[in-house]
């Protein structure tokens, strides 16, 4: 990539977050976000095919970011660096998951976009092996649960991190627990 094209992508990033600190996603719209930016429509697309994706691309930098900053040793560190992203910008993502839903046809796109994300990291990181079959099913319906209890944290922080760390570790599916790398000194597994 190009750093012109990089440095224009990123004033879109920019601009997208700059707009949801003080608009709900669901109001923003792609001639807005190139236009806070001064740039054209035209040039959005020539990044992004909607808004949708740019969101994606800001969820999956901002994991990746941190992961690069913080190695993961265990599926509790993995939790525990997810927690930090989305604490650290609670202001998009609360905004992101409590006005999604309004106007995405699909109002599971943010879940499934940071499932897909939060499973290929869990595979590829915290795993001693690969789920297949039923284990995929299992490892699909726990996450689904984690990004549940993150998105509510994320909105109204009823849970203290610690207790959210332990009891995501805690939930692990017991036939999934032998496969996961957990670095809690209560684990089951290391």
């Amino acid at each position: 990539m190009s750093v012109e094209r990089k440095e224009t992508r990123d004033l879109l990033v920019e601009s997208l977050r700059d707009l949801t600190a003080s608009k709900t996603i669901n109001k923003i719209y792609v001639a807005e976000i190139a236009r806070n930016c001064s740039l054209s429509s035209s040039t959005f697309y020539h990044y992004f095919n909607d808004k949708y994706e740019l969101i994606s691309t800001v969820i999956n930098e901002q994991i990746d970011r941190k992961l690069s900053e913080d190695d993961c040793d265990g599926i509790d560190h993995f939790f525990s660096c997810l927690y930090d992203v989305m604490d650290e910008d609670r202001v998009f993502y609360a905004n992101v998951i409590s006005n999604m839903e309004y106007d995405y046809p699909n109002h599971t796109f943010f879940h499934v976009t940071l499932d897909s994300k939060i499973r290929n990291i869990i595979v590829e990181k915290c795993m001693k092996e690969k789920p297949g079959g039923h284990t995929e099913l299992l490892l699909q319906v726990y996450l689904a649960g984690i990004t549940a209890a993150l998105c509510s944290h994320t909105i109204s922080r009823p849970r203290k991190k610690d207790d959210l760390m332990r009891a995501f570790v805690d939930t692990i599916p017991m036939t999934l627990q032998p496969m996961m790398r957990i670095s809690m000194e209560t684990g089951t597994s290391k």
